[in-house]
């Protein structure tokens, strides 16, 4: 009689508690993959976003570095950084000035108004710090630039700043004397 009431003791399969922390492990396990994913996810995207940036910024300094290496800056140095317009004088373009306008781009004004950034990206602040303008400070001219931009394209705002300085290889004046 005791033999049939024994009937737990060959039982095979899982209990209740067995499968409930089976279920819990398995759920943290797919949460915690997908909380990983999804983290993933976002700086792919924040990554994106930065070279879009970058490759904007470039694009935009590269322009402005190769006009300002061959060109003669006039005016009086801007040392404090304070100048939000640059105005170069280029042997074949002439007078070219380098300004941000309300929407956040970049313009090079010569005789025509030409848009150097993109859509894409706003440029919040465009400072130049100038060195060496002066006539007979015997300076090479050095321009800074700082700017400040982020995308406008994108569930992330990603802001950046960029400084770099270029000098101008205005040799022009040296032939002369």
């Amino acid at each position: 009689m005791f033999k049939y009431l024994n009937i737990k003791k060959f039982a095979k399969g899982f209990t209740l508690i067995e499968l409930l922390v089976s279920i819990m492990v398995f759920s943290l396990i797919v949460v915690t993959i997908g909380t990983i994913y999804m983290s993933a996810i976002s700086w792919e995207r924040r990554v994106v976003a930065t070279e879009k940036i970058q490759e904007n910024a470039t694009l935009v300094i590269e322009t402005m570095a190769r006009e300002i290496r061959v060109s003669s800056i006039p005016g009086p140095d801007a040392s404090g950084c304070t100048a939000t317009t640059l105005t170069i004088s280029h042997p074949i373009y002439g007078t070219v000035t380098y300004s941000l306008n309300s929407e956040g781009s970049v313009l090079r004004q010569t005789s025509s108004t030409v848009n150097v950034s993109s859509f894409n990206v706003k440029f919040s602040r465009m400072k130049f710090c100038i060195v060496g303008s002066g006539l007979y400070d015997n300076l090479p001219s050095k321009v800074t630039i700082l700017l400040s931009l982020e995308n406008r394209v994108g569930t992330q705002v990603v802001p950046i700043d960029i400084q770099t300085t270029i000098t101008s290889r205005d040799i022009q004046s040296e032939l002369e004397d």
